[in-house]
C-alpha cells in the first residue's frame, strides 16, 4: 500500500502535489476554531497547536516550491519530495496527540527523517560526521524520556496528558522527572549540547535546513511547554540555573556568530542564539513570556527559512558560502540587496516585525522576574546587531576577487522570499492570533 502511494505521488506532477496540500490545509483547517480547545478521538487542538500546525504547513508547502525549481540540482528528486510530506505527516500527527508515548514516536520519527535528509542529499562527505552528531545528540537523551515513561505508566497506569495533568503536579516526588525536559533542552538546541545543529545545518541540503530551523526546532520549544505543565509547582527550583544558562548561552553563541567564516553557520549559530531568548522567556513562567516564546517560535521559524533561502540562491550561483570568496556580490546581484537587507533587518528584532514584539514580551516577563536580568538583555540585543550589520556587509560590499558567471534570479525565487516575510507583516495587523 505505501508502494502504491509513492508510485502515485512520483506520477503526480509537482505543482498538482502543491494544489493537494493547498487543499488539505482548507479541509483539515478550515473548521477549526483556534481559540478553542477540541479533544476528539485521542486528538487535541488548541492555540499553541494550531499555530505549529500553521507554521508546518506553510514552511513545507516553500520548501517544495523551492526545490521544484531547482530539481535538477537533486538527485532522486521525487523520493525527496515524499520525505517532506512524510515529515509534515509526522510533524502533524505529533502536534495534535495528546498520548505522551505517541507524544515521543512522532518525535524521534521527525528527526530520523531530517537524518535521512542530511545523510542522503548533503553537499560535502562531512555529512556523515554531521549524521552521526544527530543520531548520538538523539539517542543519548531520548533513552532517558522513554524509560521516565515507562516509570510514568507503572506509577499512573496512563500516558494520558490531561489525566496526569491533574496528578503530577501535586506530587512533590518526581525529581525524576527532570531528566524528562533534557530532551526537548537538546533538540532546541540548548547552549552546552548544541553542537548538532551547526553541522547539521552546514550539511543539510536547502530543504533540510529550511525544515529543520523553520519547524523541527518548534518540537523542542513545544515538548518543553507541554511537560513544564506537568510539573510546574516543582520547575520553580529548577529555573533559576535554566535562565542564567540560556540567556548566557546565547550571549556567548552571538559572540560566535561575529567570528564565523560561513554564511551558512553563522545563521545556524545566530538560530541557536534565539534559542536562548526561548528558554529564558520558557522558564521564567511570566505570562508576557508565554506569549513572546510563542511568537519567537513562529517569527524564527520563517526568518531562518528565508536567510538559509538567500544563502542557497547565492551558494547556487558562486558555489560558495565563504565570506572572502563571496564579498562583492552585490555588484553581480543588485536585486538582492533588498532582500538581504530586510531579512538582516528582522534577524535583529527590528519594528514593525513580529520579532521585535516577542523580544520585547520576552524581556518584560524576565525582568519582572529579576530585574538584573536587563543587563544581560542589553548585551543580547547590541550583539545581535552586530552580526547582522557583519552579515550584510561582508555578503554585500567590497572587491571580489573572482568574475563570475550566474544565472539571473527567477521570479519564483522572489515569490518564495516574499512568501517568508508576508507573514511576519500581515500578522502585526492581527497580533491577537497568538493571543
Amino acid at each position: 500500500m505505501l508502494g502504491l502511494r509513492i508510485t502515485i505521488l512520483v506520477i503526480l506532477n509537482d505543482w498538482v502535489i502543491i494544489i493537494l496540500i493547498f487543499r488539505l490545509i482548507i479541509l483539515k483547517l478550515i473548521m477549526i476554531n483556534y481559540k478553542l480547545i477540541f479533544i476528539l478521538g485521542g486528538f487535541y487542538f488548541d492555540r499553541l497547536v494550531f499555530i505549529l500546525v500553521i507554521l508546518t504547513l506553510w514552511i513545507i508547502i516553500l520548501c517544495i516550491i523551492r526545490n521544484i525549481i531547482f530539481k535538477w540540482y537533486l538527485n532522486n528528486f521525487h523520493f525527496f519530495i515524499v520525505l517532506r510530506l512524510a515529515i509534515f505527516y509526522r510533524l502533524y500527527l505529533r502536534f495534535i496527540r495528546h498520548n505522551l508515548l505517541m507524544f515521543y514516536i512522532f518525535f524521534e520519527f521527525s528527526f530520523l527523517f531530517i537524518f535521512l535528509i542530511v545523510l542522503g542529499w548533503g553537499y560535502r562527505p562531512e555529512r556523515l560526521q554531521a549524521s552521526m552528531y544527530i543520531i548520538f545528540y538523539t539517542l543519548l537523551v531520548s533513552l532517558p524520556f522513554l524509560i521516565g515513561l515507562f516509570i510514568i505508566i507503572n506509577l499512573y497506569t496512563s500516558l494520558n496528558y490531561f489525566y496526569l495533568y491533574t496528578i503530577l503536579n501535586y506530587n512533590v516526588y518526581i525529581y525524576w522527572w527532570y531528566f524528562l525536559i533534557l530532551v526537548f533542552l537538546v533538540k532546541l538546541p540548548m547552549f552546552l549540547v548544541h553542537l548538532w545543529l551547526p553541522k547539521a545545518h552546514v550539511e543539510a541540503p536547502l530543504g533540510g535546513s529550511i525544515i529543520l530551523a523553520g519547524v523541527l526546532l518548534k518540537l523542542g520549544g513545544y515538548g518543553l511547554i507541554r511537560i513544564i505543565a506537568l510539573i510546574f509547582t516543582n520547575i520553580m527550583k529548577l529555573n533559576y540555573w535554566l535562565i542564567r544558562l540560556g540567556l548566557i548561552g546565547s550571549l556567548l553563541v552571538r559572540l560566535l556568530c561575529i567570528r564565523q567564516y560561513d554564511i551558512k553557520a553563522l545563521i545556524a549559530y545566530s538560530s541557536v542564539a534565539h534559542i536562548g531568548l526561548v528558554i529564558g522567556g520558557l522558564f521564567s513562567c511570566q505570562f508576557n513570556s508565554y506569549w513572546g516564546r510563542l511568537i519567537i517560535m513562529f517569527a524564527h521559524g520563517l526568518c531562518s527559512s528565508g536567510l538559509f533561502c538567500l544563502v542557497i540562491i547565492i551558494y547556487e550561483r558562486f558555489i560558495s558560502r565563504r565570506f572572502i570568496i563571496l564579498k562583492g556580490a552585490i555588484n553581480y546581484l543588485p536585486l538582492m540587496r533588498f532582500w538581504w537587507f530586510i531579512f538582516c533587518i528582522i534577524n535583529i528584532g527590528a519594528p514593525p516585525f513580529l520579532n521585535f514584539f516577542s523580544e520585547v514580551l520576552i524581556l518584560l516577563g524576565c525582568v519582572s522576574w529579576r530585574f538584573s536580568l536587563i543587563i544581560i538583555f542589553i548585551f543580547l540585543l547590541f550583539l545581535s546587531r552586530v552580526y547582522s550589520i557583519y552579515l550584510f556587509i561582508r555578503v554585500n560590499h567590497g572587491n571580489s576577487i573572482i568574475n563570475y558567471n550566474y544565472k539571473n534570479i527567477s521570479s519564483m525565487e522572489f515569490l518564495v522570499l516574499l512568501l517568508h516575510i508576508t507573514p511576519l507583516l500581515l500578522l502585526i495587523t492581527k497580533i491577537d492570533f497568538f493571543f
